[in-house]
């Protein structure tokens, strides 16, 4: 299925048993390892979901169990963060999270003197969120990012 074909919201979601669950965007990808092929739900976001707002790019579900909100971005870490929090919270997005929340940050390279990325993971776990920050590709399941089942 091709997202965002019709301009229709249902466009942007897709349910899939795939083992690997893959998303990615200018270079940067995160494949989610299912194995036992579970039901995930994939939603494009940003420019599909929801357009011209401060939003992550993808949502991946595990159905039933947890979400992680994934942003794919270049080095502007601190702008990445707060797509990823603005998320957590949109009105278009809210319905599609599952109560256990990830947030994963894909990003091109970490500024080695920058402390946003600290800060940023103080704020997610003061609202209950683990908050993962990766270099350009990443393969992991969902429970490495929502800190286990």
């Amino acid at each position: 299925m091709s997202f965002c074909e019709a301009g229709s919201k249902n466009e942007c979601i897709e349910e899939i048993d795939h083992s690997n669950v893959l998303v990615q965007e200018n270079g940067r990808k995160v494949n989610f390892q299912n194995p036992d092929r579970k039901q995930y739900r994939r939603i494009k976001v940003d420019g599909c979901l929801v357009s011209q707002e401060t939003i992550a790019d993808w949502i991946v579900t595990e159905i039933g169990e947890a979400s992680v909100i994934v942003e794919l971005k270049g080095a502007d870490v601190k702008k990445a963060c707060a797509q990823l929090f603005a998320t957590v919270v949109h009105r278009d997005c809210t319905a599609w999270l599952e109560k256990k929340i990830g947030l994963l940050l894909v990003c091109s390279r970490v500024p080695s003197f920058d402390t946003s990325i600290a800060r940023a993971k103080i704020e997610a776990r003061k609202k209950g969120l683990a908050l993962t920050v990766k270099c350009s590709k990443h393969d992991c399941a969902i429970a490495d990012v929502t800190g286990g089942k």
